[in-house]
């Protein structure tokens, strides 16, 4: 049963490395600029320690996902919540493009 459970995880690993990797590869063919998530304070420009609706215009890709990454539907995102939304760009969930410029 262990050796059953390591071997999935090995193979999810490998999936998962796989996954990254195609993904890279399509972001290297395309024109996206990628673009890295503002720090908290820079969108929380009324310094009030949460980033509302209005704030996250800002950052289109926080402004287009914000009803998903406010977890208590306050209508507003705290620094936890951000946290976790930035998190997802370090392990490669989320990638933003800025198709602004060429």
């Amino acid at each position: 049963m262990k050796l059953i459970v390591f071997m999935s995880a090995y193979f999810m690993l490998f999936v998962m490395s796989f996954v990254l990797t195609g993904r890279a590869m399509a972001l290297q063919s395309s024109n996206c600029n990628v673009v890295q998530p503002p720090s908290f304070e820079e969108l929380d420009s009324s310094g009030d320690g949460f980033i509302s609706e209005e704030e996250a215009g800002a950052f289109p890709c926080l402004d287009f996902s914000f009803n998903l990454h406010d977890a208590d539907r306050d209508g507003l995102i705290s620094t936890s919540e951000y946290t976790q939304f930035v998190s997802k760009f370090e392990v490669g969930e989320l990638i933003c493009c800025d198709d602004s410029q060429p």
